[in-house]
């Protein structure tokens, strides 16, 4: 599959086939032909590009969506979720200029950029003119990487894939594997900073980490998709057993007691606060709670990448200095 790369300012051509590409498709809605070609020249098509374009150099790539051109400098490059797009691109250097799905994290690198809406409104990218899309490999509403593939290159993450393999694929693809060096060497001293602390403790603790979700907890123990137990094990750990549970099965109030043998509890939950939680009898006389060996996080640190690794090894510091 071949597909063009789409410069800062595209000459009239290049706007004429990607008009005809979206409008056959569907991805402009109801705005019909015409509509998109005003929307298209409001976007700019003079000349003014030219030099841009000559001077833009591209290496091929093959992805998951296919084989293709990818600008080796990109200069706008729009990502669509912010945990496992935006925190790849920014430690890669990329000049991020617009994101989706959702508010970055607070421990992020602070980035002036607009926030797109989510569900992905095509319209809304294709008037922000990227040489560069960094999507997750799905196809759908929130991440339809198959549809943004013909308004600009797209490079791909994936949900299930542990985030040091994920950000080493991007580098690869972008020629950027010194910067991916720079970013894991930052968090390896994170990493063997709390090791230094805490080696013991880790390797003979037994951590649980668990979701609070609306009406249920949920486990995260799956270290393929999550980030939280992929940092742990990383670390040294090794998860401690609930019940029969496991990945990311779920389990009520009354099946407390399944966290009984733990020594620990890393919690997500929504603004990393408990809410009424703290005060529930059922949750107090879980022994790990009782004894104050619990540690809260923020839910978008589900999944992520270096950033909230980083951010992890300093919550898990916290909770096993609760251990020690």
């Amino acid at each position: 599959m071949s597909v063009p790369t789409i410069t800062v300012a595209p000459d009239d051509v290049e706007w004429a086939r990607l008009v005809d590409r979206l409008t056959r498709r569907g991805f402009l809605g109801g705005i019909g032909a015409l509509g998109a070609t005003a929307l298209l020249t409001a976007c700019g098509t003079s000349g003014a590009g030219t030099e841009s374009s000559a001077a833009q150099s591209s290496r091929t790539v093959t992805t998951p969506l296919g084989t293709y051109d990818i600008p080796t400098s990109p200069q706008r490059v729009v990502v669509i979720d912010s945990r496992l797009d935006l925190e790849p691109a920014l430690a890669l250097e990329l000049p991020v200029i617009a994101h989706s799905y959702d508010a970055p994290a607070p421990w992020l690198p602070e980035i002036t950029a607009e926030e797109i809406a989510s569900p992905v409104n095509l319209e809304q990218v294709l008037r922000l003119q990227p040489d560069l899309i960094v999507c997750v490999n799905l196809d759908n509403e929130m991440w339809p990487a198959p549809a943004l593939l013909d308004i600009a290159p797209v490079v791909t993450t994936e949900f299930r894939m542990p985030w040091k393999q994920n950000m080493n694929q991007l580098a690869d693809w972008l020629g950027r594997t010194e910067t991916f060096d720079r970013a894991m060497a930052t968090y390896d001293d994170a990493a063997a900073g709390l090791v230094d602390r805490h080696g013991e403790t880790i390797r003979q603790a037994r951590i649980g980490i668990i979701s609070r979700q609306p009406a249920e907890f949920r486990m995260v123990h799956d270290t393929t998709a999550y980030l939280p137990p992929q940092v742990y094990t990383d670390l040294g750990g090794t998860l401690g057993t609930i019940g029969t549970l496991g990945n990311a099965d779920a389990f009520g109030m009354e099946s407390l007691d399944l966290l009984a043998d733990l020594d620990g509890l890393l919690v997500l939950s929504t603004g990393a606060e408990l809410g009424s939680l703290t005060t529930d009898p059922l949750w107090q006389r879980v022994p790990a709670v009782a004894r104050g060996r619990v540690q809260v996080v923020e839910q978008l640190i589900q999944y992520g990448s270096v950033y909230s690794a980083i951010e992890l090894v300093a919550q898990y510091d916290t909770l096993l200095s609760r251990l020690g």
